[in-house]
């Protein structure tokens, strides 16, 4: 990647739903999945540096 930054933003209203924001410099594109099975963000994401803010109700990657 070129230095270029994205902003990709994941919510669960429930646990059937996904809603997406990707963000780039020049576009925002949103966007919901209707989920087959029931899943939480820590399941549907794995990655090292997984950081959760439980009272604010943030997962970050760093």
């Amino acid at each position: 990647m070129d230095g270029k930054r994205i902003e990709l933003t994941l919510t669960f209203p429930t646990s059937l739903k996904l809603l997406y924001i990707l963000e780039t410099k020049d576009d925002v594109i949103e966007g919901e999945v209707e989920l087959d099975i029931p899943v939480t963000l820590t399941q549907y994401i794995q990655v090292k540096n997984l950081e959760k803010d439980v009272e604010a109700e943030l997962i970050s990657i760093n």
